[in-house]
């Protein structure tokens, strides 16, 4: 199992910001690029230049009635999420628990809390990184994974 940059619960802080977007309307915005250009990551910190970003921005955008919005329906932030802290143990297989260095989801104490809760856990960093660890990095990402990988038994 690999687990990036993840909390087993939404911080308080974080669950309230959901709960205000998720009772807004779904924007539509009338062309496609305006709507690219209104792209965001959540957390917004990335290692991603401008133009990188906007690509990502294009691809994440579909046509709808009366103009163009995000792929990504935020209704789905209103789904509640339990901690999973309990069920940490129950997880038999080995695990890599990994962070981006720059990550201000997950930190250091977090990522140890996590791999302490697992039964066969390892961690990792990925240096240069956020959150969003597989765009900001995704040769270190797969590096990390096949090194894991390659240590566990056949």
């Amino acid at each position: 199992m690999v687990a990036l940059d993840f909390l087993p619960e939404i911080h308080v802080n974080r669950a309230s910001r959901f709960a205000r977007a998720r009772g807004r309307p779904q924007p539509v915005y009338p062309d496609a690029e305006q709507a690219a250009k209104r792209f965001r990551l959540e957390p917004d910190g990335t290692a991603l230049d401008a133009a990188a970003l906007l690509a990502l921005g294009r691809q994440g955008v579909r046509p709808t009635q009366g103009g163009w919005t995000w792929k990504f329906d935020w209704r789905a932030l209103g789904v509640p999420v339990e901690p999973l802290w309990d069920q940490l143990p129950a997880v038999r297989v080995p695990a890599l628990v990994a962070r981006g260095a720059l990550s201000e989801l997950m930190s250091r104490e977090e990522i140890l809390a996590v791999a302490r809760g697992l039964p066969n856990a390892l961690t990792a960093e990925i240096p240069g990184a956020h959150h969003h660890v597989t765009l900001d990095s995704p040769e270190a990402v797969a590096q990390t994974i096949e090194q894991f990988a390659a240590g566990l038994p056949q």
